[in-house]
């Protein structure tokens, strides 16, 4: 039978114990690792291997941190081409977080690196795969391609302190060195401003996709680099650019944009032609038309009715509202003079028959009085006498009121 000392036991069972918490920390630290993956940043005005390189500095410092398990390059594209995966020209979070599912990791850095106006800049997002969404945006900026390199330790510092809140030295994103520069001091970045003014007043902010409040503003704190500006509003137009912020920058915005108001009309019949300064815009009813501010000449027309024109002014943000009663052709209106129509055209129609029949009657009365003077007989003598006056009083009463139908007629046109 084996015999154990206790104390001697004691000291084993200590060592065991500390033997497997050890083993436990280090196994649990491991596991506490995120994966993640850096995908090639897009070069803009920039070569592909400059933006590469780039990729690679902010990959090693990644690793070199110790917080992340960070997927080699060469495993990655290995990865993605068995997959059969386009990988040029990714940057849009979709296409990172399609690539992080391939690879299995639960974070993607994607970004872009380029020079404009003789500077570097380098935007990168930290996007998470399994959520879909983008987590944070950092931005850095320098004069040389050296800066640039210490731009990437900045923004590996910046993704370890969001993820850990630890800050990671320069070196751990440069290349072993024979001997170690001299670390420079630490620069603080004082953030950029925007006074922004429009005309008209009131119009909705937008500075990276987010919303900041109505114009006029002053926005504070706004980290120095590239950002998308829109100013936009209900009435008015929209406006979308690219600014760019230095350190301790008060940029200063003013846009003017256009106004807009609304026109909007009702006749009586409907279906009328409506003309804004001489173009066809639509037909009655009309509701709400947006129409930039200013002065308008409208023409109402349709076929059968009186045109109807007026000069309007359309206001931003304000309602023109037109109701018209169009009047039939040939009626007189209470403004203003007739116009030829229906009545005016049938009195000269009804004269013109007038005027015929008296014509004929006239030629009854020639004829009459040729057979009157021919005869020889008192009777019959007496007997056309009777016609000829009869035809005259005819054809004059057609003379007469044919005139007066087309007096009436012309009263009518013109009057």
């Amino acid at each position: 039978m084996i015999k154990f000392n206790a104390p001697k036991l004691k000291i084993l069972v200590v060592v065991l114990l500390f033997i497997l918490c050890g083993t436990t920390l280090a196994f649990t630290q491991e596991e506490a690792r995120i994966n993640i993956a850096v995908f090639d940043f897009k070069g803009i005005n920039i070569s592909e291997m400059e933006s590469a390189t780039i990729s690679e500095f902010l990959r090693t410092g990644l690793i070199n941190s110790g917080s992340f398990n960070v997927v080699e390059k060469e495993n990655m594209e290995k990865i993605l081409n068995e997959a059969a995966f386009q990988q040029s020209g990714c940057t849009s979070d979709e296409c990172a977080i399609q690539i992080g599912k391939i690879l299995n990791v639960k974070k993607m850095v994607v970004g872009s690196v380029s020079q404009s106006f003789g500077m570097y800049y380098i935007n990168l997002r930290f996007v998470d795969v399994e959520k879909a969404t983008s987590e944070f945006a950092l931005t850095e900026e320098a004069e040389t391609g050296r800066e640039l390199v210490k731009s990437t330790a900045r923004l590996v510092d910046g993704i370890v302190a969001k993820m850990t809140g630890r800050q990671q030295k320069e070196e751990a994103v440069m290349a072993p060195k024979a001997q170690a520069e001299p670390k420079p001091e630490e620069k603080i970045i004082l953030p950029a401003s925007l006074d922004i003014k429009t005309d008209p007043a009131g119009l909705s902010i937008r500075l990276d996709g987010e919303d900041k409040g109505l114009t006029p503003a002053v926005l504070e704190n706004i980290p120095a680099g590239m950002h998308k500006l829109r100013l936009y509003g209900e009435h008015s137009g929209d406006t979308a650019e690219n600014i760019t912020l230095s350190e301790n920058q008060k940029l200063i915005v003013r846009k003017t944009l256009p106004k807009y108001g609304y026109l909007s009309v009702k006749t009586d019949p409907d279906r009328a032609e409506i003309l804004l300064n001489g173009s066809q815009s639509g037909y009655s009813p009309m509701e709400g038309k947006k129409l930039p501010e200013g002065s308008y000449k409208l023409k109402i027309r349709k076929k059968g009715y009186l045109d109807t024109v007026k000069e309007l002014e359309i206001y931003y943000g304000k309602v023109a509202a037109v109701e018209e009663t169009l009047g039939l052709l040939g009626v007189r209106q209470a403004k203003g003079k007739g116009a030829p129509g229906l009545i005016s055209w049938t009195c000269y129609a009804a004269g013109a028959v007038l005027g015929g029949m008296g014509l004929y009657f006239n030629s009854s009365v020639k004829s009459s009085l040729e057979e009157y003077k021919a005869s020889t007989v008192s009777a019959d003598a007496q007997v056309l006498r009777i016609e000829v006056t009869s035809a005259q009083k005819r054809r004059n009463l057609s003379y007469i009121f044919s005139g007066l139908c087309l007096g009436l007629g012309f009263t009518i046109n013109f009057f």
